[in-house]
């Protein structure tokens, strides 16, 4: 879903991902973060369109509702 989330976010922004994995501390369970989703999950947590499920933890294994969808589509379609 952060992947997703960050390729929508470049095509509205042109804001690309980058080497911010420092953000991902906050999360508890970032270390457990795909390798090929952490540039995703920290650009869009920067941005304020994806937190995680607590304040800090992630659940990068869980799955994903349609009420967690809907709010970071609204927020992708906000920062537009």
């Amino acid at each position: 879903m952060a992947v997703l989330g960050s390729n929508v976010l470049n095509a509205l922004s042109g804001l690309e991902a980058e080497h911010t994995e420092a953000s991902l501390g906050v999360y508890k369970d970032g270390s457990e973060i795909a390798d090929y989703a952490r540039e995703s999950v920290a650009l869009l947590t920067e941005e304020g369109n994806m937190q995680g499920v607590t304040g800090s933890k992630f659940d990068p294994d869980g799955t994903v509702n349609r009420a967690q969808a809907a709010v970071m589509i609204y927020n992708l379609l906000g920062s537009e």
